[in-house]
């Protein structure tokens, strides 16, 4: 049975020295000039060095040296917590040193092992008895094993602090290191801390050594998933450069005929240009993939940004909303008034004035006029835009409807030199919001006749069924300037205006078909027109759902 678990144990230590010795080497390739592989492979010795100088007095070979090992495995704790905590200090990015605890920690490690090694006041005697090992503690050890554990707390304190700061490809490998690092601080807490101090048994100090296999193990997992030290790069290396040497030996050792041996040294030299650009080709696929991850860190952080910044346009709009409609109101009021005192003025509720002033007071009439519904198109927009506009469904004949319309704009259109015609044979009923589809044609009507030069405006209304659904089109042409392709894509957008307006020197803020596509859109209809180009002519739709 004590052989069965001596060979057990000395397997252990052959894996965990293995895989130690892996890392180091993988580490030392990645970047020797790195002070985080630096630091890392100092800190994967001490760890070897404190399961070695543990296990090496059972074997039969070394216990006459029980004591000084016992004694060399507490100067590996020394150096296993100093480099660790500075290891951890630069993992996985710098943390701002604190310099006097820094020089303090690092006072006490360097007295320990001297203390350690030379002196009785940690390790008063060991002896190696039956596969084990007895030892008498020195009146040091308490205070070694708090200021163990102490340093067990800093380095973790110091990984939870960082851990938050960073960013989540980072945060992931300090999780590996934690897991690792807790089991392996757990372990060696109740076999090599609690269990010799207060019960003086050393018999299952091995349990506590070999947890290192777990620091070591998820620290590589965490270098695999982090890629902090490019593991591909190594493993092709040594597979490459395993094989080479064999080919190698192969080569001098085992081949006697000179033609044969200049045959193998061929295939060693094509293997060897192989091995080279396939190593090339794994970091060259390695910078391409850190290339995407960064790529994708920044898309992540960008849409952090477009996030923030549309919730703060947001804002803004809705602000730039509250203001109009506020701006909006306080101005409507006095220039009714204005209005109002102005039409008295002209119909000589004041007294007679001369034909020079009515003229000129017509004229302000008209500016106050447009002014007003530039307001009222405004206002529409921010209730539009802030949800605030209700809808209020009646139900409607859109052939008196429609003439109501016609016969208000007669004496515009007549004093243009225009036709304004309305072809609808039925009667045609619909549930609609009056104002509002008033509103939408007025502006469609008021926008053919400012670009109509000769000619006029047709409105035409007819019955469209489409299996169950039945919808009234009412068409709006006029034999005006027409429009252009580009120009059609983006007219039903607010502040947007045909070119034939800069040109004919019309006025307009670009409102009216912005608002009238929003209150067709409220009744879920649609709109849209057609233009065979400027000159042509266009013929507007307006299509509504028959309820």
């Amino acid at each position: 049975m004590i052989d069965q678990l001596t060979n057990f144990n000395l397997a252990s230590v052959f894996l965990i020295n293995l895989s130690g010795f892996f890392i180091a080497y993988w580490i030392y390739f990645s970047g020797k000039k790195s002070r985080v592989n630096q630091l890392m492979i100092f800190w994967t010795i001490s760890s070897l060095m404190y399961v070695n100088f543990g296990f090496l007095p059972k074997l039969e070979t070394f216990s006459e040296h029980t004591l000084l090992f016992t004694r060399l495995r507490f100067v590996a704790v020394s150096f296993f917590f100093i480099f660790g905590y500075f290891f951890y200090l630069y993992f996985p990015i710098r943390e701002s040193e604190h310099k006097y605890a820094k020089w303090i920690y690092l006072f006490f490690w360097l007295a320990a092992i001297p203390i350690s090694l030379f002196t009785p006041y940690i390790i008063e005697e060991a002896q190696a008895v039956n596969e084990n090992i007895e030892v008498i503690f020195g009146r040091g050890i308490e205070l070694f094993f708090i200021f163990s554990a102490l340093s067990v707390f800093i380095i973790f304190w110091i990984l939870f602090k960082k851990y938050f700061k960073l960013p989540k490809k980072r945060k992931r490998q300090v999780e590996y290191f934690l897991v690792g690092a807790f089991i392996f601080a757990i372990a060696n807490l109740i076999f090599n801390i609690v269990s010799p101090l207060y019960y003086r048994d050393m018999r299952h100090h091995h349990l506590g050594d070999f947890s290192t296999i777990f620091l070591l193990g998820f620290t590589a997992y965490a270098i695999v998933k982090g890629g902090l030290f490019e593991i591909k790069v190594v493993l092709t290396s040594m597979i490459v450069g395993l094989i080479a040497v064999l080919l190698s030996v192969d080569l001098l050792l085992f081949t006697e005929k000179l033609w044969i041996q200049i045959s193998k040294g061929i295939v060693l030299a094509i293997f060897l240009a192989f091995g080279y650009f396939l190593v090339r080709s794994v970091i060259k696929e390695i910078e391409r993939k850190e290339e995407l991850e960064t790529l994708s860190d920044q898309l992540v952080e960008t849409n952090i940004q477009l996030k923030k910044a549309n919730e703060r346009l947001k804002k803004l709009d809705e602000a730039k909303s509250e203001f109009i409609s506020i701006a909006s109101h306080q101005l409507r009021t006095p220039l009714t008034a204005i209005k109002g005192y102005l039409s008295m003025i002209i119909s000589g509720s004041y007294g007679e004035i001369s034909d020079e002033v009515r003229e000129k007071m017509k004229e302000v009439l008209e500016s106050s006029e447009r002014l007003i519904s530039l307001i009222n198109d405004l206002l529409n927009v921010s209730r539009i835009e802030s949800g605030k506009l209700k809808i209020k469904f009646e139900k409607a004949d859109l052939k008196k409807f429609l003439k109501k319309i016609v016969n208000e704009l007669e004496p515009v259109v007549k004093e243009k030199g225009l036709y304004l015609k309305l072809e609808i044979d039925d009667s045609i009923k619909a549930e609609v919001d009056k104002d509002k589809v008033r509103q939408a044609i007025l502006n469609i009507i008021d926008n053919a006749i400012k670009y109509t030069e000769e000619g006029g405006i047709t409105i035409r209304v007819k019955k469209k069924i489409s299996g169950q659904e039945k919808s009234a089109l009412i068409e709006i042409e006029d034999t005006g300037k027409g429009m252009e392709e580009e120009e059609i894509s983006n007219i039903f957008s607010s502040f947007t205006r045909g070119s034939a307006g800069d040109l004919m020197h019309i006025e307009g803020a670009g409102l009216g078909l912005y608002i009238a596509k929003k209150f067709i859109d409220m009744h879920d209809g649609e709109i849209w027109l057609k233009s065979e180009g400027v000159g042509e002519g266009t013929c507007f739709f307006i299509e509504l759902p028959l309820k």
